[in-house]
């Protein structure tokens, strides 16, 4: 029995790190192929299927990695009958982990304001005007926050299983940025378009993909005890990842980036950082030299925003304010943002101002904090306030619990600007930090076990317990049999 990557202890006698290394590459080859040749689709989800179950039998915990790394390539195919390559994959590990481990759902790991702002999602959807639209975004609420509160229980359960998941992100975000650039890079209409790395994919949701596995590999990048080969690969995934990020020409990602690489050095507060910090500038830096016209194509992103208003950003959230003082208290019901945004109402808001871009019905709020406060009201914005202030806020001695921090400030700095509520990379890094905090809470439970008068009791009924040193969680605590 050893520890191993894969979870807690495994009968294998060698840790199976290698194997977790080659489902990654098939994942991420599968993905390749299924974008290339869609004759070849059901045969390839067929494969995954029985991969996952073959996997779930013996390593429940690699099912967790790998919709970690299917979560870069959601784009990769059209949402089929079951949805995007992540929710089949989300799917797989919700279902085949539960199958093997039934007990390791925890629902009271999440805060009592995550159920309410469901419980008052759903209500939304009885007043709304479209209330079908509203119950099928609920829907898939739902399943996100369904999947939170598993990837939660196994973080909380075992802290270590976050930095692999972390790489199987980062590593696939890092291939989707290289198909990206690449592309990008390649087309005959360069500098007139974004890059994505799949067709049909908004260059906006490719950049917000990116993101967190930037602030991940600068942290690797300078974390004391790596070896060579992993700094290597850090630097060579984070330099591949800035040049795609750069690429999408996203504004909103660039200011979240920048939002989170403040908030990840104000937290660590290391010398260190700088190296990170060097190496994603110099990316940047080369990029503009090596590639004629880059910097004009960077600078005019910058420059349109100041002259569109963000693309009419500022004109939407006009109209946006108009529609929530309409109604207040209860909202519009939940994804009738868009609905409600009519030309009477653009015509009745605009009268206050002067629009900087053509306002057009069936706007997104391209804001999560306004389009929620429209669509729930003042009860339903400040459940998600502090829904998401209490994830940010958890409590955690993980030296990765900072990256987690500056990871989530960095989406909520993109959400001012985009509508990212509703994508799987957000909520896997809210279960991360509450799992975090529910660990640490669990520590200190021990501690506190151990040193008080009746801990002899309590060492007795774990006769064979062992102590497990985290290393990601600086403590050590005792671990049942």
């Amino acid at each position: 029995m050893v520890s191993s990557p894969l979870g807690r202890e495994t009968t294998l006698g060698r840790p199976t790190a290698p194997l977790l290394g080659a489902l990654l590459l098939a994942t991420v080859a599968v993905s390749a192929v299924a974008t290339a040749v869609d004759g070849l689709s059901t045969l390839i989800l067929l494969a995954l299927a029985a991969m996952a179950v073959a996997v779930a039998i013996r390593w429940p915990i690699v099912l967790f990695y790998v919709y970690c790394a299917a979560i870069p390539f959601n784009f990769a195919l059209p949402p089929g009958p079951a949805g995007t390559i992540a929710r089949i994959a989300g799917l797989a590990f919700f279902i085949g982990y539960l199958v093997r481990r039934p007990d390791s759902l925890r629902p009271g790991i999440l805060p009592i304001v995550g159920w309410a702002f469901v419980a008052w999602t759903l209500a939304s959807c009885l007043w709304a005007g479209d209330a079908e639209t509203g119950f099928e975004v609920w829907l898939s609420l739902v399943q996100l926050f369904a999947i939170t509160i598993l990837v939660a229980s196994i973080v909380a359960d075992d802290p270590g299983t976050v930095r692999p998941a972390l790489w199987a992100y980062s590593l696939a975000a890092a291939v989707t940025a290289a198909i990206g650039s690449i592309s990008y890079l390649q087309s005959r209409t360069i500098y007139l378009d974004r890059a994505v790395a799949f067709s049909g994919q908004d260059p906006a949701l490719f950049a917000s993909l990116i993101l967190p596995a930037v602030i991940f590999l600068m942290w690797e990048l300078q974390s004391r005890g790596n070896r060579v080969p992993v700094r290597m690969a850090a630097l060579g995934s984070l330099f591949v990842c800035v040049v795609g990020l750069a690429l999408s020409g996203t504004r909103s990602g660039w200011i979240g980036i920048v939002a989170a690489a403040i908030a990840w050095v104000a937290l660590g507060r290391e010398r260190r950082q700088a190296l990170s910090l060097a190496a994603g500038a110099s990316a940047i830096v080369l990029l503009a030299m090596v590639v004629p016209g880059m910097s004009d194509f960077l600078l005019g992103r910058v420059e349109s925003s100041l002259a569109t208003g963000g693309a009419g950003r500022t004109d939407i959230w006009s109209v946006g304010l108009y529609m929530f003082a309409s109604a207040p208290l209860t909202g519009v019901g939940l994804g009738n943002f868009p609905i409600s945004y009519t030309p009477y109402v653009i015509d009745q808001a605009s009268a206050g101002f002067t629009p900087l871009y053509v306002l057009s019905a069936g706007r997104a709020a391209h804001n999560v904090l306004l389009g929620t406060f429209v669509e729930t009201g003042v009860v339903g914005g400040m459940l998600l306030i502090a829904f998401c202030g209490t994830a940010l806020l958890e409590p955690s001695d993980a030296r990765v619990a900072n990256v987690i921090r500056a990871i989530l400030v960095g989406f909520i700095v993109q959400s001012l600007f985009l509508d990212i509520l509703g994508q799987k990379q957000v909520w896997l890094f809210l279960a991360i930090a509450f799992g975090l905090g529910a660990a640490r809470r669990a520590a200190v439970s021990m501690a506190q076990k151990v040193s008080s008068p009746g801990a002899g009791d309590v060492v007795a009924s774990w006769p064979d317990a062992r102590v497990r040193a985290e290393p990601d969680v600086g403590r050590t605590r005792p671990t049942p049999p």
